[in-house]
C-alpha cells in the first residue's frame, strides 16, 4: 500500500463531513423553495425552473468535488476507487 506517512487528518475528515451536511442542507431549502414555487401560477414556474437549474448546477459540482477527494484518498491509501 501507498499511504501517506501521517495517515488521515481527522480534522479533514470533519471538515468534509461538515461541509457535506451542510449542501445536503442547501438542497433541502432548494426543493423546499421549488414545491412552494410550483404552487404559484403566475410566476412559480419560471421561479421552480429557475430554482431547479441551480440545484442541478450545485449538486453536479459537489459531486465532482467529493468524487475528487473520493480519488485522491483512494489512491494515496492503494484502494480501488470506483464512480
Amino acid at each position: 500500500m501507498n499511504k501517506p506517512e501521517q495517515g488521515v487528518n481527522p480534522m479533514e475528515v470533519y471538515d468534509h463531513c461538515t461541509q457535506a451536511r451542510e449542501i445536503f442542507q442547501w438542497m433541502e431549502a432548494l426543493s423546499g423553495a421549488i414545491t412552494d414555487a410550483s404552487k404559484n401560477e403566475t410566476w412559480g414556474p419560471y421561479r421552480a425552473k429557475r430554482l431547479a437549474g441551480l440545484m442541478h448546477y450545485l449538486a453536479t459540482d459537489w459531486g465532482a468535488y467529493f468524487d475528487g477527494i473520493a480519488e485522491t484518498t483512494a489512491k494515496n491509501y492503494g484502494f480501488d476507487h470506483t464512480v
